[in-house]
């Protein structure tokens, strides 16, 4: 299947709560997280394409844990995961966090290199 994302997504492991009035609330998983969307792993299969949903997760960076509500729209669904895409791209914030998070891997890795000896160093 070819992706056609506008935003580059971020592997991550954060719990998320999806509510619908259809559904009630759905605990799920997030998979990636990108400032238009974001695939979530769910172990309840009640989600449909076409459903409309809010989230609400919690993403910390540099010592700070924000809380985000966001209404999206479930665009695939498969037997344990899904993928969907906010209604309104993610205000500067979340891409700001989103950011930092990345500089922040990028350290940890850069770190890891120097500490293990296994930088590109002669």
């Amino acid at each position: 299947m070819m992706e056609h994302r506008w935003h580059i997504r971020r592997r991550m492991a954060a719990k998320v709560v999806l509510n619908s009035p259809a559904l009630g609330q759905v605990h799920a998983k997030i998979r990636d997280l990108g400032a238009g969307g974001v695939c979530v792993d769910t172990l309840e299969q009640a989600l449909t394409p076409n459903l409309h949903v809010n989230l609400t997760f919690a993403l910390e960076s540099a010592g700070i844990l924000r809380i985000y509500r966001v209404p999206a729209l479930v665009v695939w669904v498969s037997r344990d995961s899904a993928g969907l895409m906010f209604y309104e791209i993610f205000p500067e914030t979340l891409r700001g966090a989103l950011s930092k998070l990345r500089l922040e891997e990028t350290a940890r890795l850069v770190d890891n290199e120097l500490v293990n000896g296994t930088g590109g160093g002669n």
